[in-house]
């Protein structure tokens, strides 16, 4: 569902973060990651750890109210 945003997310900055939480991860066949839309940011999420990611959104996060 989308949520006011498309993420251009690094793969470099997402596997730092993974390996900051578990150096063991990508020994393993599949990592779940998840990105998390709050109110104010969006957050990757590995493993209950997470990162700030709402400077990687393409267009300004939170979106603006849009009136139908």
């Amino acid at each position: 569902m989308n949520r006011g945003g498309l993420v251009l997310l690094p793969l470099q900055e997402i596997q730092d973060f993974v390996l900051s939480v578990d150096p063991a991860a990508l020994q393993r066949d599949t990592v779940d990651i998840f990105l998390r839309f709050d109110e104010e940011n969006i957050l990757l999420v590995y493993k209950g750890s997470e990162k700030d990611v709402t400077q990687h959104s393409v267009e300004a996060y939170p979106p603006k109210s849009h009136k139908i």
